[in-house]
């Protein structure tokens, strides 16, 4: 409250905009490439016996997971930094294990210290702590932790700062990172004072600051290393300190899974591209079916992490075996798109683009677009529609502008346009960009299990013939020499040919000290109208093998299963490779998937609302279109529509006049096709 606005004027689209504001604000680092696997947290693992048993029973079942995330338990008082002698008693062997296991150890603290804690005398008779107006320790009262008082670190006193994060050495060891929690700060009085001034002044600074401060102290312990700060609040800026935020203590609710799209959607937006939500919620009791609609979700967040409430499981095997099945798949889909994402994450670093986009991005105008945040873009090859209500088998899906392939069934979508989608529990609706490269690595248990040795290109083709490319980025995942150019991108294309299709691999451009010298390539060519007369690697004919243990087995060959053609070959860093494929092309005719189109009526927005709410919907084709509004008793309250309508999207405003408030319910019809959805009016 009070002080100075400065108002900054970004023009173009999203894209423009974000490169602009990334140009004031600054861009995130590139996090550690583990970061971007599966992490497995929970309040919480309460001691090293139970830590081992997470880190083998994981390892043992053979679901990948990069890290575990240590709670409140680690230590015995908020604010010693330090591990629990009595609970954690071999830490360094432990981390040691982990470590050699590939297993990252991530690390609660807080910048609270309560009055049993052994750094409490020694911050307050230093004046580190946020003082009352007579200058002396402001204590908080009853603290949730323990019951006794608790004092504020003063973050923007400079001496306090660095006597905190000096703590943070003596425990950092083999950690591969913290989560600075409770920084809103979580209780901040205003009659608190600090160093740079009054509670108010500084309440929104005060996590930036906090994760400056780590962000420094942490490049002077460990130069030349990545840094990985989970936290949960921060201001513009802040993720130029390399802080990866996530929603806070979420309800366990459909709803709680419903509200982290926008959540994440608008803070990608705002430069921060690497937030995301517990998994299966927080707060509350997680059924199984959540569970698995929220680990769906989080295989296409930014960031993977799963946690809960104290005495929950969170791990894939706490809600039976379909639920630890389907958790599996979904992780170890997320390990085989790791390349991908990693290239994400370097447009992330480099003009601030976010991983995670709504279904506007890239245009001038967000048109009907705008307020859609029930689905979302994860970068430009794939479009994801989570399922977001219990007991749900389809859902409505409105699509982008292009053309969707259905990764589970290739059915295609021709966008913009809604269309009812089949979602059983072992299934998200998924879609992929047709005309896109994506490349794939193996399923690894880590991130860095083996090198990436080899590489799946999945190509869907564009059916009218466009070429289409992708630029693979890669560097060593763990140092920082990439700011200083050590890595390398490799860029792959296809093309239509006369006779046929070309697939090319271009050499690395750009070079890190652990770069692959020699890699094999599959391109995994989808929706091919016939086995190829012969396929050429660089002019050379290779052969055709009958099954796919055969491929599997081979060093150089091809199979074509159904309409997907497997093209297997070993490269050198040096060279570059053009793969023909001679009389092929994408399907055509009987064999083409049908292209759909339906009729869909969206959820009103807001829901619920006072007094007013929009209502849109899709209907494929001219006709009389009634909107009609029902009470819960089935009496007509309102006709908002009933008129020839042409094909397209459409949307009116119900404004509740003279109604009460409660539940109503309103129906569209267009000749065979009926839908009845529910809304709430708040008075």
């Amino acid at each position: 409250s009070g002080g100075e606005l400065s108002v900054y004027l970004f023009a173009g689209n999203q894209q423009r905009q974000l490169d602009l504001y990334s140009q004031l604000t600054g861009t995130q680092p590139l996090p550690p490439r583990w970061a971007f696997g599966y992490i497995q947290s929970k309040y919480g693992y309460r001691n090293e016996g139970q830590a081992q048993t997470f880190v083998n029973t994981i390892r043992n079942k053979r679901i990948p997971c990069d890290a575990i995330v240590l709670d409140l338990y680690w230590f015995d008082n908020m604010g010693d930094i330090s591990w629990s002698a009595s609970r954690f008693p071999n830490y360094q062997a432990m981390l040691r294990d982990f470590l050699n296991r590939g297993m990252k150890t991530v690390v609660i603290t807080e910048p609270y210290v309560v009055e049993r804690s052994k750094n409490y005398s020694e911050g307050s008779s230093k004046g580190y702590f946020a003082k009352n107006a007579n200058n002396t320790t402001y204590n908080l009262e009853g603290w949730w932790s323990c019951g006794c008082n608790a004092a504020l670190l003063d973050i923007t006193n400079p001496e306090a700062a660095q006597w905190w994060w000096n703590k943070h050495t003596e425990f950092w060891g083999d950690l591969g990172g913290v989560w600075t929690d409770l920084g809103e700060p979580e209780r901040h009085n205003g009659d608190m004072v600090h160093h740079l001034g009054s509670a108010n002044k500084i309440h929104n600074i005060y996590n930036l600051l906090w994760a400056k401060t780590i962000f420094d102290g942490f490049n002077a312990f460990k130069p030349n290393q990545r840094l990985f700060n989970l936290t949960r609040s921060g201001f513009a800026g802040v993720q130029r300190y390399g802080a990866i935020t996530w929603s806070g203590d979420v309800a366990t609710s459909f709803q709680g899974l419903a509200g982290q799209i926008p959540m994440m959607l608008n803070s990608g937006l705002s430069g921060i591209p690497y937030h995301h939500s517990d998994l299966g919620g927080f707060t509350g009791t997680t059924t199984s079916e959540l569970y698995i609609r929220w680990i769906q979700f989080g295989a296409f967040s930014p960031i993977m992490r799963a946690h809960g409430v104290d005495n929950q499981s969170r791990e894939p095997w706490g809600y039976g075996v379909t639920a630890e099945n389907i958790a599996k798949e979904y992780i170890e889909l997320r390990y085989q798109l790791m390349p991908y994402i990693y290239t994400l994450a370097h447009e992330a670093q480099t003009n601030g683009a976010p991983l995670v986009r709504p279904l506007f991005w890239g245009k001038q105008n967000a048109g009907s677009f705008a307020n859609q945040y029930d689905s979302f873009l994860f970068g430009d090859n794939f479009f994801v529609a989570p399922v977001l209500t219990a007991g749900a088998v389809s859902r409505s899906v409105t699509f982008p502008e292009g053309q969707w392939i259905n990764y589970h069934d290739n059915t295609i979508y021709n966008g913009p346009i809604s269309a009812q989608v089949s979602a059983p529990l072992n299934r998200i609706p998924l879609f992929v960009k047709l005309g896109s490269i994506t490349p794939l690595m193996p399923i690894m248990q880590y991130s860095d299990e083996f090198p990436m040795d080899s590489l799946r290109l999945l190509i869907y083709p564009s059916l009218n013939g466009n070429p289409s490319s992708f630029t693979l980025y890669e560097d060593d995942g763990k140092t920082l020499d990439y700011l200083n150019g050590a890595y390398s991108k490799t860029t792959f294309t296809q093309t239509a040919a006369s006779e046929g299709m070309i697939v090319s691999v271009e050499k690395p451009i750009g070079s890190f000290s652990s770069i692959v010298k020699q890699r094999v390539y599959t391109v995994d060519m989808r929706l091919i109208n016939k086995s190829p007369l012969s396929v050429l690697v660089n002019n050379e004919s290779i052969p055709a093998v009958g099954s796919e243990s055969e491929f599997s087995a081979s060093s150089k060959s091809y199979f074509y299963r159904g309409s997907s053609l497997l093209v297997k070959f070993a490269a050198s860093s040096d060279s570059n490779y053009v793969v023909t494929l001679n009389g092929v092309g994408p399907l055509r005719g009987d064999r083409e998937p049908v292209l759909a189109t339906d009729f869909a009526l969206h959820q009103n927005y807001p829901n619920p609302f006072n007094p007013s709410t929009r209502i849109r919907w899709m209907n494929a084709t001219t006709s009389r279109q009634t909107l009609t509004v029902f009470d819960v008793l089935g009496n007509e309250v309102a006709v908002l529509v009933d008129e020839v309508k042409p094909a397209g999207e459409h949307e009116v405003e119900f404004v509740a006049h003279g109604l009460t408030g409660g539940v109503y319910f309103y129906k569209l019809q267009s000749g065979d096709h009926i839908s009845v959805k529910k809304m709430v009016l708040l008075k």
